[in-house]
């Protein structure tokens, strides 16, 4: 009887210790060079750019700073993760505002995403609505 709730224990131990679909927000100087020089090479392009890092890891970057004088500019809140049977959806809100100052709202976000498994399909979720990526590269 202990060695089949010792097995049980295990078993349990093992299944809780598997991989999660996680994200968190990241700066570019805590991300390899590889991956700075993903952002770098995005940087003049408003919207989300998607990179793969292996088979585990992605980045998601979104980039709103680049306004034209006179113009609104763009901030990004509400990001989250949710996966739906093979597809992952990642889902953000955008705003606009005149207000160029306002140090609360996020005009450039980088994410890491640990992911759990593979995945058929990732569809980005703007307000609301499916957009396509702006960029979407591997390393």
């Amino acid at each position: 009887m202990k060695q089949f709730l010792l097995v049980l224990v295990l078993v349990l131990f093992a299944a809780g210790c598997g991989s999660q679909l996680t994200f968190s927000e990241t700066g570019v100087d805590r991300v390899d060079k590889d991956v700075r020089a993903f952002v770098e090479s995005v940087d003049g392009k408003n919207g989300v750019h998607l990179l793969f890092d292996g088979d585990q890891v992605m980045y998601v970057f979104m980039n709103g700073k680049n306004v034209e004088q006179g113009s609104h500019t763009i901030y990004f809140s509400d990001f989250d993760i949710v996966p739906e049977r093979e597809v992952l959806n990642i889902f953000y809100n955008e705003g606009e505002s005149y207000d160029y100052s306002d140090e609360e709202l996020k005009h450039q976000i980088l994410y890491k995403v640990k992911l759990d498994r593979e995945y058929d399909k990732i569809r980005l979720i703007k307000n609301g609505a499916e957009i396509p990526f702006g960029v979407v590269s591997g390393k």
